[in-house]
């Protein structure tokens, strides 16, 4: 059964792939007269089905036939000697505006409220009320019934890894990129890439956008599993993911008192001082925006990382921390692969950072007093250290990097070994022609961007972004004398584009 807005699209292409199955398929069809009650030819139908599948759509509660069929399907599988299986669809539409009559089902509902009000027979008054009672309580059931149904499809995994993954999943990473979790969990050795591609097989979750998505009633549902684990004390539980919860267990039992402990997020806490040690099975660790943990003390949790080897991801941007609150050695962080450092009150990169042995991805963005990137991990292979305005270097490791990202840090002026501030007096009319630059004035600062007279040759590579004080203009520029140069910084001064400074991006061929 469906909504009016469905039956000529995803109805249609389920109803002919259950028949190309082999599976007997019975469906209300356009010929059946809709303004009339349930026709006991479908009553019926219902009656002598295995499975009744009940494609929810925005409109659908629009149709009093419609939920009529739901209220029939809802009460054959309540009997008390029916094996009738009921799956419902949700169609561009919630699961909970199915279930609580909200959105498109409460505008619905409130026309047939207003039509009861406004019937003056006080019988028919009466029946429609307990008509549409009887709709909300059958929505509500059926709105409830995804995460039973799909309780099946968790069941079916046979291997203990893919139902730890989905779990995981459900509890922590809806909604994450997909590299992400495969990182992360690699370092738990749980095989996530067959896993994702095995709950994928089953429908328990989907990659949109490179990013995985699970049902909301699949989250539930795993949720839930989670949750019998010991449904009156958190703390005995193998996942956290409520604030709350993980609060008070925290308050009441403290960190290490979490045995099983994988990931902890208690970002934004502004209450937080402090942390005085962490599980050794931990694995992820984020406190984003804990803004009262900073100071210039020591930071006992930076210090118990030690503790916990098989740390992946560390995010502890935007905490107020300062130079002197960092420990020494990181060195046995031989899993740490993600940091975030950004938003504090670094003067420069911590020692600490230096000494990762793995570290892959490092961010120290808007540090407003950090003004140098030195002695990177030789492991890094993507760097983030923009909006830093005291930034004046930076120190890429030797290897190539996959991604460097420097922009709007207005005193920087060394990137080592590819980028060199320079005065626009000292650089070599040559360079200036072969990037498209035409003198305009003899002042030394008259330079213009001359887009169409650029020098341009089969050897000539794109810009990767010309800074123009929140403008960008992408242009072809030469490899010149064996190297390839980008243009990073122009000033706006009056009306026109002038040079003061030029920022050349210097890459070895």
């Amino acid at each position: 059964m469906d909504g009016e807005d469905t039956r000529k699209t995803f109805t249609d292409h389920l109803y002919a792939a259950l028949k190309q199955a082999g599976i007997r398929t019975f469906r209300d069809d356009d010929a059946m007269d809709r303004g009339k009650l349930l026709g006991p030819e479908l009553k019926k139908a219902i009656r002598e089905s295995a499975i009744s599948i009940i494609v929810f759509s925005r409109n659908y509660a629009t149709s009093k036939w419609c939920l009529d069929e739901v209220l029939t399907i809802i009460e054959e599988q309540e009997r008390l000697s029916s094996k009738h299986e009921v799956v419902p669809v949700f169609y561009d539409v919630e699961p909970s505006d199915v279930r609580n009559q909200t959105g498109s089902f409460e505008e619905a509902f409130g026309e047939y409220d207003n039509m009861i009000e406004a019937e003056t027979d006080h019988q028919k008054k009466n029946e429609w009320r307990e008509k549409v009672k009887a709709w909300r309580v059958s929505l509500r059931k059926a709105g409830s019934l995804t995460g039973m149904v799909l309780a099946n499809g968790y069941d079916t995994l046979e291997d203990t890894n893919d139902k730890d993954l989905f779990l995981h999943v459900a509890c922590f990473f809806v909604g994450e990129d997909k590299e992400f979790i495969v990182k992360l969990l690699a370092e738990c050795d749980m095989y996530p890439i067959v896993g994702i591609q095995n709950l994928m097989d089953r429908c328990l979750l989907y990659i949109e956008d490179g990013r995985v998505k699970m049902h909301q009633l699949i989250q539930e549902m795993g949720q839930e599993v989670v949750r019998q684990e010991s449904p009156k004390d958190p703390g005995k539980r193998s996942r956290l993911w409520h604030h709350q919860d993980s609060f008070n267990v925290l308050k009441e039992n403290g960190v290490r008192s979490l045995e099983r402990l994988v990931s902890l997020d208690i970002s934004g806490c502004m209450s937080l001082k402090d942390i005085s040690c962490l599980p050794k099975s931990l694995v992820s660790f984020k406190i984003h925006g804990c803004s009262n943990l900073g100071g210039v003390r020591q930071i006992q949790c930076l210090h118990s990382f030690s503790q916990s080897s098989l740390l992946v991801d560390i995010d502890i941007s935007k905490c107020s921390i300062f130079d002197n609150s960092f420990p020494e050695d990181w060195s046995n962080l031989f899993a740490l692969k993600i940091l975030n450092i950004s938003g504090n009150n670094i003067t420069s990169l911590p020692t600490c950072v230096k000494s990762l042995p793995s570290l892959e991805e490092l961010y120290s963005n808007y540090c407003s007093y950090l003004k140098s990137v030195l002695d990177v991990p030789k492991s890094i292979t993507e760097l983030q250290s923009y909006a830093n305005m005291s930034l004046e270097i930076v120190q890429p490791p030797p290897n190539p990097l996959t991604f460097l990202l420097v922009d709007r840090c207005e005193k920087l002026c060394v990137v080592e070994g590819c980028l060199k501030r320079e005065s626009i007096k000292k650089v070599d009319r040559k360079v200036i022609r072969y990037l498209g630059l035409s003198s305009i004035s003899e002042n030394g600062m008259g330079f213009g961007f001359d887009k169409q007279n650029a020098y341009t040759e089969e050897v000539s590579t794109k810009v990767l972004f010309l800074n123009m004080y929140h403008m960008s203009l992408e242009s072809s520029v030469p490899a010149f004398q064996g190297k390839r140069f980008h243009v990073l910084g122009i000033k706006k001064l009056d009306q026109r584009y002038h040079l003061e400074f030029l920022h050349i991006l210097m890459v070895q061929e």
